[in-house]
């Protein structure tokens, strides 16, 4: 199998297969990974069609792949010039001052002729110097603006500037020091044990009530608009605040879905904050009039540090139980926030109550 190393993440390689015909044998939809019947150009081009189905889910907002827009290599020196872009999938262009994942989602769901992979492999996504998308910059193939991480079995493979990659053994050993260095065995504040049947809200209502409003504020739910987060409710900033003006996103999961939810809204948060000056007052804002003036934050906050705090259905949360995929998005969150706005990131687990382990049922909400 020849190899080639991904541009982005040291330690991978893309997987070239080879010629076509080597594959006509295993077209059957049946087809599954047996190495041993079918040979392991079978095996790969399984697992070819498992990535090729994870990301269709995941363009139509289903599934638990977590999709991140980026900036493709040839064009983020000049990322910086960009005041809009043309996405162009199927034959409806669409002109906008922010890229974003919905927009790009949308255009290749209704192209039902093909697959939304297949159509974002067929799109463009195209920078521009001003906001009427007249003076262009440079554009790339629409799947480079999108990178996503999934586990096959032992394998992981990472998307990265349209191309898939095998993670080799570097990259996996590199991806499980980050877990350790992510899950702090003293965390900033001390998270109540989960009760069985507590929902999300409850918990955090019972984690304010405990700690105080002047140190952790309960703001699950609490929504707000925004120039940018204009669609239906607006975004959720976060789900606790610390008195040391850390966001705190609280989840409970039993499989890697609820996590892609959290690591979402933690992204998406935090750019929100640090882009629009409209969600940093509005913020500011929320937090003095539910604390009661207890908490306050000033209205040019941005986050310099958020907590994950993950309660795992019947097990301790370590670098070795969390959900595979779920590794492997943590670790790309983090980078993220770190490399686009130094933020840090930090990972705690949630202590359940003893009386979980009896069999009761924890409410993951979504």
């Amino acid at each position: 199998m020849l190899q080639c190393h991904c541009p982005r993440w040291p330690g991978a390689f893309r997987c070239c297969a080879g010629p076509r015909r080597r594959f006509e044998k295993c077209r059957s939809p049946s087809y599954g990974p047996d190495p041993v019947r079918r040979g392991t150009a079978g095996v790969r081009w399984w697992r070819g069609r498992v990535r090729r189905a994870l990301l269709d889910e995941g363009l139509r907002g289903e599934g638990d792949l977590m999709l991140h827009m980026v900036v493709p290599s040839t064009l983020v020196n000049r990322r910086h010039e960009a005041r809009s872009y043309r996405i162009k999938v199927g034959s409806v262009p669409l002109v906008r001052e922010e890229l974003d994942l919905d927009d790009l989602r949308r255009r290749c769901k209704v192209q039902y002729c093909v697959s939304p992979s297949a159509a974002l492999r067929g799109g463009t996504v195209e920078m521009y110097a001003d906001r009427e998308g007249k003076e262009s910059i440079g554009k790339a193939r629409a799947i480079q603006w999108i990178e996503a991480a999934v586990a096959i079995g032992s394998h992981v493979y990472q998307l990265s500037d349209g191309e898939w990659y095998e993670c080799g053994a570097t990259y996996v050993e590199s991806m499980k020091r980050r877990m350790q260095e992510l899950i702090v065995p003293e965390p900033e504040v001390d998270m109540l044990p989960w009760k069985v049947g507590e929902s999300e809200e409850d918990y955090n209502i019972r984690m304010q009530d405990t700690l105080g409003r002047g140190r952790y504020l309960c703001l699950d739910r609490k929504f707000n608009r925004t120039r940018q987060q204009s669609r239906g409710k607006g975004y959720e900033a976060c789900d606790g605040l610390t008195d040391r003006h850390t966001l705190v996103h609280v989840k409970a999961a039993e499989s890697s879905e609820p996590l892609s939810h959290q690591f979402a809204q933690a992204l998406i948060s935090t750019r929100t904050l640090y882009n629009e000056p409209d969600a940093r007052a509005k913020f500011s804002a929320k937090v003095a009039e539910l604390s009661g003036g207890q908490l306050t934050v000033p209205e040019n906050f941005v986050p310099g540090k958020i907590v994950l705090a993950i309660l795992l259905k019947g097990k301790e949360l370590t670098p070795d139980s969390l959900y595979p995929f779920a590794q492997v998005a943590l670790v790309a969150l983090a980078d993220t926030l770190r490399r686009d706005h130094g933020v840090i990131v930090e990972v705690v687990g949630i202590p359940s109550d003893s009386s979980d382990s009896a069999g009761g049922t924890i409410r993951a909400e979504g």
